[in-house]
């Protein structure tokens, strides 16, 4: 405060020298200033606010001090201080070398240095590539357009064996924006792997961008000590898989790509504008440890190819039987379902394992109602499916069921009887006796009937009891007896027919469905995908403690 009011008064002295001197030099034009006096003291008053408001900080603690601290503030935030990656790489002086339009053809990306590269057409590729020298080093993408407008490109990160890491889309800044002088923006990802990864940039699908564009790479170290276990993203079928003991094994939450090759020997309709084929089937396995929730999601990962899927899952019982030849009809699968992801889009399905060990899962194409039938059997009782003993059959016209006339399956009995001719004035025929009437045509003096004939065109002598005019008696047939044979068959298997009749209605199903998919014409495979994803429950609660507590609890209802 000493030194601050010294130089208060020094400051007020020299301004009232001047002030002094000023009036000395007597009245000249331009020589007298009505205002100096007022200015010079506002000029005093400035000088002490400005000294109390710390303007002399930078001498008192070095000029040296402030500019350190300024550095520190730019290098903990670049961002700040206007400072971008992409001012920090030198222009770009390389360009890319066309073709390099896949991994093996891909440039090598000096660290550091800015890249000309351009798209020839929509569907051009530029492939570039850099190696890491650590785990979980940070790889710094910069893309810049001088220029020009950011948006209209995409680019994906992957590694060596080309799966996707990252991708981003230029229309949308990274963590270092563009600024209205520096057409630029940055992204990060951060690589767990010491390896080669690459850089893809394409026109951005649905646009035609083929402005220049250049790109530069850094690797920093992220400072994460992990270890990243070296795992696929995906997993694929292996073929043959077309049986259960040929199965793919599943792993929990890893999505699976599959390929149902197709085989067009099913059913063309003629002038459509669509084909079917009959595919192969698909197999996968999972071993479960019991009490479980699987949920199962298909076409999620990426879109499918054309077409929906028929998904199955069996127990290893089931799978085994099914392999060993029982028909599909005769046997109970866990889950069974189409997924109609062909025009829906993605879809999830949810059930649960009780029991540990092994379950089987086949995909096929949709099975659809409109399907071709490839194999008949014969349904012996009607109830709809093949009986006991099935054999082939057919349908006319490709229908799923109908009803077909056969031989009476059973074995006929054959018997040999004595057929006798009508009797006489009767329709009666067949039998050893016959009925006939007896009428009297004498009477006694009494009026007593003493002689009797039969009617009829061959009248013959008979008597009827207690003297009665007329009456019904039985007598041995009078013709000679011709040998009958005679063929029984027993009932059909459905309960009707049988007696005389040597032919039998019977069902006919369809039991072997053509495996088939709508798919658009010229193409040639079906591709899905499904990921398998399965967690262990905690007890069921009906199995718990507390099931039984509430069971135990006072109801009135009861």
């Amino acid at each position: 405060m000493k030194t601050l009011a010294h130089a208060t008064l020094g400051l007020i002295l020299l301004m009232s020298f001047a002030v002094t001197h000023a009036a000395t030099l007597g009245d000249y034009p331009g020589q007298t200033d009505p205002c100096l006096a007022s200015q010079q003291a506002s000029f005093a008053a400035g000088f002490v606010a400005g000294q109390q408001d710390g303007y002399n900080l930078g001498v008192s603690h070095g000029f040296g001090a402030g500019t350190s601290q300024q550095l520190a503030q730019c290098v903990a935030d670049p961002q700040s201080c206007g400072v971008t990656l992409a001012s920090c790489i030198p222009d770009p002086v390389y360009g890319e070398t066309e073709p390099n339009d896949n991994m093996i053809a891909a440039d090598p990306l000096s660290l550091g240095a800015h890249f000309w590269g351009q798209n020839s057409s929509a569907n051009d590729q530029d492939w570039f590539y850099t190696e890491t020298t650590a785990a979980n080093q940070n790889l710094l993408l910069t893309f810049k357009v001088p220029g020009g407008n950011l948006g209209g490109w995409q680019i994906t990160i992957r590694d060596a064996a080309g799966s996707v890491f990252a991708t981003f889309d230029t229309a949308i800044p990274g963590e270092v924006p563009a600024t209205a002088d520096d057409e630029a923006t940055t992204y990060r990802v951060t690589l767990g792997l010491i390896g080669t990864y690459y850089v893809m940039v394409q026109p951005t699908p649905g646009t035609e961008n083929f402005a220049p564009y250049s790109i530069a790479v850094a690797l920093q170290d992220s400072g994460l000590d992990g270890t990243q276990p070296i795992i696929g993203f995906v997993d694929a079928e292996i073929e043959p898989n077309d049986l259960p003991s040929k199965a793919n094994p599943l792993a929990p939450s890893v999505s699976m790509y599959g390929l149902i090759n197709l085989m067009f020997n099913g059913v063309v309709p003629e002038g459509s504008d669509f084909v079917w084929g009959q595919g192969e089937d698909d197999w996968y396995v999972f071993n479960s440890p019991g009490n479980e929730m699987v949920t199962l999601t298909f076409c999620a990962k990426e879109v499918c190819g054309p077409g929906s899927w028929f998904v199955e899952v069996y127990d290893q019982a089931t799978a085994t039987q099914l392999e060993s030849g029982v028909p599909r009809e005769e046997l109970l699968p866990l889950l069974a379902l189409n997924t109609d992801t062909g025009d829906e889009g993605p879809a999830s399905y949810r059930f649960g394992l009780r029991n540990p060990g092994l379950y089987f899962m086949r995909v096929d194409h949709k099975r659809l109602f409109s399907a071709p039938c490839v194999g008949y059997q014969t349904d012996t009782n009607n109830d709809g499916a093949p009986g006991p003993d099935p054999q082939a059959c057919g349908c006319d016209g490709g229908d799923y069921s109908c009803d077909n006339d056969i031989l009476n399956p059973g074995q006929p009995i054959v018997t040999i009887t004595n057929q006798y001719p009508s009797c006489p004035g009767s329709s009666g025929s067949g039998t050893q006796t016959c009925l006939v009437s007896c009428d009297c045509t004498q009477t006694d003096a009494a009026g007593a009937p003493i002689g009797c004939i039969t009617s009829g065109s061959d009248p013959i002598q008979c008597q009827c009891p207690f003297n009665l005019a007329e009456c019904e008696i039985t007598i041995p047939n009078p013709g000679a007896p011709v040998p009958v044979e005679t063929t029984q068959y027993p009932l059909c298997p459905d309960g009707s027919g049988g007696g005389a009749e040597a032919t039998c209605s019977i069902g006919c199903v369809c039991t072997a469905f053509g495996g088939v998919v709508e798919i658009p014409a010229g193409a040639i495979t079906s591709q899905y995908n499904f990921t398998w994803f399965s967690t262990q429950l905690p007890p069921n609660t009906i199995d718990t403690d507390a099931y039984q507590d509430f069971l135990n609890r006072s109801n009135p209802y009861k």
